[in-house]
């Protein structure tokens, strides 16, 4: 296969010293620093299951827990309410990107989203 692409003249002196200094013509340098780019480049589905993989952090449900234990036993400020709410939103604003992508898997993968679901041991959480 062939592919022209127009460069500027610095990017293409740079290249020519990078494959002489490989001893490479400058074409195979490039096929290799392509080929090694496409290699290392993600799939479509292997950035969606690392969004997918992607909650909450630990600290945004260990403040959420604490927040929660003030609301039961009616400690929370008005302050700390405002926060409670803030934060469960961006709880469910994660939750919704990720279910977003797992639909997007669904549909690459064709396979219904409750056993990606299962794939990935996604579950509610009960104690929210």
């Amino acid at each position: 296969m062939s592919i022209t692409i127009h460069i500027d003249s610095e990017l293409e002196q740079r290249l020519y010293q990078l494959s002489a200094k490989q001893g490479l013509e400058v074409e195979h340098f490039i096929e290799q620093l392509l080929k090694n780019e496409v290699q290392n480049s993600p799939t479509e589905e292997e950035e969606l299951v690392a969004k997918i993989s992607q909650g909450a952090s630990e600290e945004k449900w260990k403040r959420f827990h604490e927040l929660k234990k003030l609301r039961i036993a009616e400690k929370l400020s008005s302050v700390e309410h405002q926060e409670l709410i803030a934060v469960y939103d961006e709880i469910e604003a994660v939750h919704a990107d990720r279910m977003f992508h797992l639909v997007q898997l669904s549909k690459i993968k064709n396979v219904p989203v409750l056993q990606l679901m299962d794939e990935f041991d996604l579950k509610p959480r009960q104690d929210v």
